[in-house]
This record gives structure tokens, sequence and C-alpha cells, in this order.
């Protein structure tokens, strides 16, 4: 449900829609638990270098977007908010909970947080708070709000990711690479195949997402069953992030670089 500073957003449902009880959504951060950005400041090597981190941010918060559920992003989320590590700023007042709609003040190193659920990591907060590489500056900010705002285009784009039943997803939706030979480890290779069942998508016959959370580029073999006649999304190519831009898919597999997610078109005819 939403509630507190979390937002539920659904193409075709009203603003500030709430799940029903038998909904689930998709989210990789809420309410008043460690903001996506904290989670992975404790998880990505702390030499990991800001790009980078907004790769690994974006990544995760675009499988929750393209998932088949409502999808509920943190207040702030877009703008890499932070509470400085807190994991339950629910008596941490505005201090620690302050949100910047500007992206100005994203909020990481306001100093430690209290005692509560964080004590025991203080050892390990403390450094990282006091690091300014784990600072994000302002254009690093203003862009990663432009590329979530592709991940949320690309989800209003199709009804393929919002197919709203669990037999329609069960028709449209695969995992074509997994357990065969063509597995990467760490990617994943998701089809929605409009083919299947009763059509929903005027535009694409299909649409491929290849998410690539390791740090280096690959090249996923697509099995037989993806097909060819595959395109960039046209959102994302004429999109915010340059980088998923050169994503390609060429003689049988997926070309894409680090940290990236990549959706790929078959269009009708």
């Amino acid at each position: 449900m939403t509630r507190g500073d979390e937002i539920g957003y659904e193409p075709g449902r009203p603003a500030g829609y709430a799940a029903q009880p038998d909904e689930a959504l998709n989210y990789v951060d809420a309410h008043d638990n460690e903001t996506l950005y904290d989670a992975l400041a404790y998880k990505l090597p702390t030499d990991t270098d800001p790009e980078q981190r907004a790769r690994a941010h974006l990544l995760a918060l675009g499988v929750a977007t393209l998932g088949q559920n409502p999808v509920l992003w943190h207040a702030g989320v877009d703008l890499l908010r932070s509470k400085s590590l807190d994991r339950n700023s629910y008596d941490s007042g505005d201090w620690f909970n302050l949100f910047d709609v500007t992206g100005a003040d994203h909020g990481f190193g306001r100093g430690l947080p209290q005692a509560g659920d964080n004590r025991a990591a203080w050892g390990i907060a403390g450094p990282l708070l006091a690091d300014p590489a784990l600072r994000p500056g302002g254009a690093l900010v203003r862009s990663v709000h432009e590329r979530a705002l592709d991940l949320l285009r690309l989800r209003a784009s199709s009804r393929l990711f919002r197919l709203g039943s669990a037999a329609n997803i069960a028709d449209k939706v695969s995992f074509p690479a997994s357990g065969t030979w063509a597995q990467r480890p760490g990617v994943i290779l998701m089809l929605l195949d409009d083919s299947r069942g009763v059509p929903v998508d005027p535009d694409a016959a299909a649409l491929l997402v290849v998410a690539n959370a390791l740090p280096w580029s690959v090249h996923q073999p697509l099995p037989p069953a993806v097909g060819n006649g595959w395109e960039l999304h046209p959102i994302q190519a004429r999109g915010a992030d340059p980088v998923v831009r050169r994503a390609r898919v060429d003689d049988g597999a997926a070309a894409i670089a680090g940290r990236t997610l990549a959706v790929f078109r078959r269009p009708r005819g």
C-alpha cells in the first residue's frame, strides 16, 4: 500500500493509487527502510565510481519498474535520495528524513543515524558517511532523474509491461535463457511475446528486456525461441542514457554494457 512518502505508479490508474489487498507491489526501497542509494553504499565496493553507482541504482529500479505488478517508488529514488544509511527512519525526524525535491541536497553524510536499529553498523557507516566520493554531484543527480523518467516512459508505453492477470502473464512472459546453455550469470533475459494469447500492444509484436548486473559488457546469446527482427526501443534510442543507446542485437546475441538494462522491440509487420 502507498503511505508516507511512497508513491504507487500505474499508468491508467489515479495518482496516489493504493494497491488492493490481494495485489503485490514491486519496489526496491520503501517507507522507513534504507533508501536504495544507501543500500548500495553498503553493498558496492567502496572504489566504485559515482557513475557506476548510478548505473547500479537505475538497474535495480528498472527491474522493479518493468515488472508486471504496480511499482512503488520511494520518494526521491530518482534523485539518489539518501537518509545517511538510516535503516529505520521512523523516529529520525526531519534531519534524516528531509527530502529535497530539487535534488540539491541528496542527504548523504548528514551524520551517523540514531542508535536504535543502526548502532551495530556505526563502525562501517562512519567511514562511508565521511567519504566525499559517496556524495553525488548535482549533474549526476539530474542525469539519474532523466534516466529514471525513461523507465517510467517504457512502462507506460506498452500493456505488455502491465498485463494485469496471472493468465496473461503465463501466456506472454518467459525467461528463455534460464536453465539453458545460453544463460549468462548476472544477466536476466525476459521475453514479452504478444503473439501468444490476446494481443495487447498495437505497435510491438514482442519486447525483449536484457538486464546486465555485471560491471562489464556482455554478449548474451539469444535462444532460437527469441527470434529475430529486434531494434532498441525508441524511448531508449532517443533517451537520456548514452550508454544504453549503444545496446544492440546482432548475430543471435544481445550486446549490452555493464550495469545496464536495455529493452528491444520487434515491431508489428
